[in-house]
């Protein structure tokens, strides 16, 4: 199973704009894909599920993804939404 991520330019915007060091946007981004990839591969197509990262983190969030795509056991996510 492959799971491929992707940002929309929504999600995208919203965390080029957080309050974030540039090492923090980096662990930001590593964490939402992390979770897309331990956990995508149980999810159905099209529902939506969020992941809020410790607000005991410098950087603590709310993501927003769901499946666009499954080609055999392949998925594509989409990251669709992102809160700092």
């Amino acid at each position: 199973m492959t799971i491929t991520t992707q940002w929309s330019a929504v999600a995208a915007g919203q965390l080029a704009t957080a309050q974030y060091t540039q090492t923090g946007e980096v662990a930001a981004r590593n964490a939402v894909n992390n979770w897309v990839l331990d956990n995508a591969g149980g999810w159905l197509l099209n529902a939506v599920h969020n992941h809020t990262q410790d607000p005991a983190r410098p950087t603590n969030f709310t993501a927003t993804a769901s499946v666009t795509a499954i080609n055999g056991a392949d998925r594509t996510v989409t990251v669709s939404n992102f809160v700092p």
